[in-house]
């Protein structure tokens, strides 16, 4: 019986935003976000020597989470929380596998009083193996929502993030890397949104350390 293990935070798989129509645009509430977004009206970004075809452009998703520091912030979160769960886990396990080893050392030895405090004593060993299962499940469950919330997290942040900087950017659709056959290196904004993530998560934590 173990714990189940949950990865990384996933995130989104590829996201696709229409920006010049505002029917079918996502607009994503900043309070979503534990990262606070900002008026990316003040980080003048300089697009007006793209040569990115048309007015598509694509990210590379894999790239920016590998270096996005509010990401590894996250990512830490969830992998402290498992290894809390883990040990919390493990640690009645091994008290549970103790007490099977010494109702089976007695029960060898003939040390019961009676049948009905053997019987007694083998059901509440089977009743904590029920607790420990259902603890099992309840730790899995409480990862993947957690998880869940922190794919969210990030996934809000950089959605609003690319909304607003595409306010002065004007790209008709902004892909994924892995949505597409063939693109121009110039089509490739990854280092650009990059830049201006890490630098407006350091300006709101001035005091972590690097």
């Amino acid at each position: 019986m173990k714990i189940l293990k949950i990865g990384a935070v996933s995130l989104f798989a590829i996201f696709a935003i229409s920006c010049n129509n505002s029917t079918n645009k996502t607009e994503v509430d900043n309070n979503d976000s534990l990262e606070t977004p900002v008026n990316n009206n003040t980080e003048k970004v300089n697009i007006a020597n793209s040569s990115a075809s048309g007015k598509i452009a694509y990210i590379n998703v894999d790239s920016m989470l590998l270096n996005y520091k509010y990401y590894k912030v996250l990512e830490k979160k969830l992998t402290n929380k498992y290894n809390r769960a883990e040990n919390e886990f493990n640690k009645k396990r091994s008290d549970l596998e103790k007490e099977v080893m010494a109702f089976k050392q007695k029960e060898a030895a003939n040390g019961f009083l009676s049948q009905e405090s053997y019987q007694m004593q083998g059901q509440q060993l089977m009743q904590k193996e029920q607790d420990l299962q259902n603890l099992n499940v309840k730790l899995s469950q409480d990862l993947e929502k957690h998880k869940m919330d922190l794919d969210k997290q990030i996934q809000d942040t950089i959605y609003n993030f690319i909304n607003n900087w595409n306010k002065e950017a004007g790209y008709d659709f902004i892909l994924t890397k892995g949505a597409i056959i063939y693109a121009k290196k110039s089509a490739d904004i990854t280092s650009t949104i990059l830049d201006l993530l890490n630098k407006r998560y350091d300006a709101q934590n001035p005091k972590e350390e690097k």
